[in-house]
């Protein structure tokens, strides 16, 4: 019992000192004249009301205010910075997107030539009499293709994740 009374009087004077450090002195004079319990509260409910948060890519509004004769026009500014950044992205992933598509097609079509052009080898290769050579070219084309085409579908597993799944 006695224990609990000495940590409950040690967290109450531990508040007060925390408190008390954190408010001016005409305040620190007004708390003095009443009781610890009510000096502990007061201050509990200053010190809470005392503490803002704000979260976002702009200033508190306070902050804005007191620097909006120093800094003209700074909303309008800001929106116009965040306008052209958003147009310079947007402009970075179309190109992003467009070298894609140009690259997959320029890939389809060097493969589709290559395949055409071992086929016809092994075409003219079969009927010089080379069969058995003409065979396995036109087979290997065929499993090559095959291959590309399955393993395209097929998700890519990174090696980050193959070492996570080890460990």
């Amino acid at each position: 019992m006695k224990e609990e009374k000495t940590s409950q009087h040690l967290d109450s004077q531990h508040q007060e000192d925390k408190t008390s450090s954190q408010f001016p002195e005409d305040l620190k004079e007004i708390l003095k004249d009443l009781p610890k319990e009510e000096q502990v509260r007061l201050s509990q409910i200053i010190y809470s009301q005392h503490l803002t948060t704000f979260a976002g890519p702009l200033p508190p509004p306070s902050i804005l205010r007191e620097y909006q004769d120093v800094i003209p026009n700074s909303p309008e500014r800001f929106l116009e910075l965040v306008e052209k950044e958003q147009a310079h992205k947007q402009s970075c992933e179309k190109k992003i997107i467009t070298n894609q598509i140009l690259q997959n097609w320029v890939g389809l079509i060097i493969g589709a030539g290559l395949v055409i052009f071992l086929c016809l080898i092994a075409y003219d290769l079969a009927l010089k009499g080379y069969e058995i050579i003409a065979r396995i070219i036109f087979s290997m084309t065929l499993i090559s293709v095959a291959a590309i085409f399955v393993l395209r579908k097929l998700p890519f597993k990174s090696s980050k994740g193959s070492e996570k799944e080890n460990k």
